[in-house]
């Protein structure tokens, strides 16, 4: 397990902690009177008695933010992800002009775009631009040691589409991720699917379907939606599920060397 899985699962273990903890509270608010002491200090029993008359449905709306939250986890795991596949393809080669033609030239141009976001920087995106015009000038020269800037492979994901997801490891070399997810026994167990194009096809579903509620929790979309601590729950093992399938899809390309 590289980095970025392990900070993935430890970023979903706090907001898999935190939804719970919020359905247990909601559970005893209903029940905590049959347990306390009403001849308390007052600013007790006030805090009490504020707390069991709060709507139930808040609950929903704090599991709707802990979802949008885990979504971004998912999101940075990707970007993390990618980068450390970069780094890890790199360090297969002893220079520079070893490397595939292909993930020289993606190096080149995603290096050049990411330096254009200069005048309009990214909040949640940081690098260091004379760090990057090193490394290219490097690479250029075959100096040895050298380095890829793997942060301009992943800089441009902004949600975890399938389309984002797909073209970011594209780029690096990993041209049939879904295909490789499909062939995950942990994601056919966990959807409930046989063959590798079902298993695929569905991963890519409940993707754009996780991608979509998000975007309507964050931006205040008209739908509809209510997340429930089995729904929250089944978000948490699909993502789960998802790192375990490309950290094996990322092991299995990399042992292909430059094939």
């Amino acid at each position: 397990m590289g980095a970025a899985r392990t900070e993935l699962e430890a970023r979903l273990g706090e907001t898999h902690a935190a939804a719970h903890f919020v359905d247990r509270a909601y559970q005893l608010r209903t029940r905590i009177g049959q347990a306390i002491r009403w001849d308390g200090p007052q600013h007790e029993i006030q805090l009490l008695r504020s707390f069991m008359d709060e709507d139930a449905g808040r609950e929903e709306e704090i599991l709707s933010a802990l979802y949008v939250r885990s979504v971004a986890a998912f999101e940075r795991y990707i970007r993390n992800a990618c980068s450390e596949f970069v780094d890890a393809r790199a360090a297969l080669a002893s220079a520079a002009r070893n490397l595939p033609a292909d993930l020289r030239q993606r190096n080149l141009i995603l290096s050049a775009r990411l330096l254009s976001t200069l005048d309009q920087p990214r909040d949640h995106i940081k690098f260091n631009p004379a760090a990057i015009i090193e490394r290219l000038a490097a690479c250029e020269k075959n100096s040895i040691p050298y380095l890829l800037n793997s942060v301009s492979f992943s800089s441009f994901v902004q949600s975890p589409t399938v389309e984002a997801v797909e073209k970011t490891f594209a780029n690096a070399g990993l041209k049939d991720l879904f295909e490789r997810l499909g062939r995950s026994t942990t994601l056919q167990q966990l959807l409930e699917t046989k063959a590798t194009r079902a298993t695929s096809l569905r991963v890519q579903e409940r993707l754009e379907e996780i991608v979509r509620w998000r975007n309507n929790f964050a931006h205040g979309g008209d739908d509809e939606r209510t997340v429930t601590i089995d729904k929250f729950d089944s978000l948490v093992k699909f993502f789960r599920a998802v790192a375990s399938g490309m950290d094996q899809a990322v092991t299995e390309r990399l042992g292909q060397g430059f094939a």
